[in-house]
């Protein structure tokens, strides 16, 4: 294991942590389940800088790769944590996509509430232009962990996934 992977390994410890304090709470705390999105952007910028500085090794950068850069269920939840920290994506222009387990879109329109949307466990959005969804903060953030813990535990194994 690369001294990338370790560094990577700690700030996904600290997102899962978070996720599982979330889960085992007596009730919903909308901070945590924020602060939880929080740690989530904050391992994937962790995973492009080791990136960027060259640092992973091929296998390690693969499967990181697969999961913070491509995987649309994951861009969603990144997505999701910039309506948490009130982060407008203007220059994308259009709504913020929030992507739903099934790796449906929910576009959101960019002025979405943080207080609004992370108010509730289970949260019913208005889509930008369509008909509304809810979204289950508990389920997504346990999917996305789920989903990282396996990549990297394919980069840890140096068994590439196909």
């Amino acid at each position: 294991m690369s001294e990338a992977l370790d560094r990577i390994l700690n700030d996904a410890r600290d997102f899962s942590e978070k996720v599982e304090q979330c889960r085992h709470a007596a009730s919903y705390n909308a901070a945590d389940v924020r602060d939880a999105y929080g740690r989530l952007g904050r391992l994937r910028e962790r995973c492009i800088k080791e990136r960027d500085g060259h640092t992973l090794d091929p296998v390690e950068h693969q499967e990181l790769r697969k999961v913070f850069e491509k995987d649309v269920f994951i861009k969603g939840m990144l997505d999701g944590r910039t309506i948490s920290e009130h982060v407008y994506k203007r220059s994308r222009g259009g709504p913020v996509l929030v992507d739903s387990r099934t790796n449906s879109p929910i576009p959101l329109d960019v002025q979405t509430s943080a207080g609004a949307l992370f108010a509730r466990p289970i949260h019913t959005v208005h889509r930008h232009q369509g008909q509304d969804q809810s979204v289950n903060h508990l389920e997504q953030l346990q999917g996305a962990d789920r989903r990282i813990k396996s990549a990297i535990a394919r980069a840890m194994n140096k068994e590439p996934s196909s």
